[in-house]
């Protein structure tokens, strides 16, 4: 309770220049005919799908509104990540957050700090190699990152709904035969031409005032940085907060977030 409610008085109160990420991965998309063959069961595709929940300060050349101190207008994205690669590590989990900084650059949303909400998954998010790559944060995105834990088995959220609404969709217009889905790429254009707007506002609750989806396609991972191996982190399972510095391999923690 005591994290999610940190995360509601962020919201509230989001300084300028500084965004919210909420992140995880959706379960894996399984590809199918509407009419295939038996045999063809056992030997389904499956896409990695990696949603990222964005709240943002508003920018009057992408949405129509500038957002001030006086006046803040926070605007919220739904980020998908497609890809064929099924290894949910801390090095798909590493492109992802790159992708997320070079949209937030594209659209000229500077970024002094970024608030990462996660679950506590240690080979996503909170192994000894996750928290170094956010240690280097400032290195890697020119922002400091704060990574906030939810606790086991309560990261439930707008993040779950997200992937499932993709995957919904998909199954739909497969069923109809409007669209054969075979691959990543498959899923990412069907996904691109369909669903980059959201429904009409008053099809959504009050609490979502979803903006858009934004989606990508990963054809291949970037080589990971061969010097980056970290040692072991003593008590990481307690910890509910880190923040990385201004220089590689420090970090600062908390047993619970505070905003």
């Amino acid at each position: 309770r005591w994290q999610h409610q940190q995360m509601q008085d962020l919201k509230m109160h989001l300084p300028l220049n500084e965004v919210i990420c909420v992140h995880d991965y959706s379960e894996n998309y399984t590809c199918q005919d509407q009419d295939q063959s038996q045999s063809s069961y056992y030997g389904q595709t499956q896409v990695s799908i990696h949603v990222t929940i964005l709240h943002r300060h508003a920018i009057s050349g992408v949405d129509g509104t500038q957002s001030t101190l006086s006046d803040p207008h926070i605007v919220t994205e739904h980020l998908f990540a497609i890809s064929d690669d099924l290894q949910h590590d801390h090095q798909s989990v590493h492109n992802c957050r790159k992708l997320v900084a070079n949209y937030l650059k594209s659209i000229g949303c500077q970024v002094d700090v970024m608030h990462e909400w996660t679950d506590g998954c240690s080979a996503q998010y909170k192994s000894r190699h996750c928290m170094g790559d956010v240690s280097y944060s400032m290195e890697d995105f020119s922002f400091r990152t704060i990574r906030n834990y939810f606790e086991t088995s309560h990261a439930k959220g707008p993040q779950d709904g997200a992937g499932a609404n993709l995957k919904h969709k998909a199954d739909m217009e497969v069923i109809r035969r409007n669209v054969r889905i075979q691959s990543a790429k498959d899923l990412y254009e069907f996904a691109m031409a369909n669903l980059q707007e959201p429904a009409p506002t008053t099809y959504q609750a009050s609490s979502v005032k979803l903006a858009r989806r934004v989606f990508f396609y990963i054809d291949k991972l970037d080589p990971r940085q061969s010097g980056r191996r970290f040692k072991e982190i003593k008590g990481n399972r307690a910890i509910h907060s880190i923040m990385s510095g201004d220089q590689g391999c420090e970090l600062s923690v908390r047993r619970l977030s505070c905003y």
